[in-house]
């Protein structure tokens, strides 16, 4: 599946996903791996927080995990660029 096929799978069936199968949900939108244009032009992850609305601790790792994600392809492009 293709990476816009599966954001607008999850804005769909997001929130009925997410009740059914939390941990199953968090961890496919993790395997996205979005690159740093996808990210910027879904708006993610922010896009995707009211998802996650009835589920603290699937959204805590979540964001944990895009943060970590994005910070780590910024430095990746940064070092790629300047060096």
């Amino acid at each position: 599946m293709k990476f816009d096929d599966a954001i607008q799978a999850f804005r769909n069936y997001g929130k009925s996903l997410i009740r059914e199968q939390p941990q199953l949900t968090t961890t496919l939108l993790q395997k996205l791996n979005p690159t740093p244009h996808q990210i910027e032009q879904e708006q993610l992850p922010e896009s995707l927080i009211n998802l996650f609305m009835d589920n603290p601790d699937e959204l805590l790792q979540y964001l944990e995990y895009a943060v970590k994600v994005r910070k780590t392809k910024e430095l990746k492009l940064f070092s790629y660029c300047c060096c």
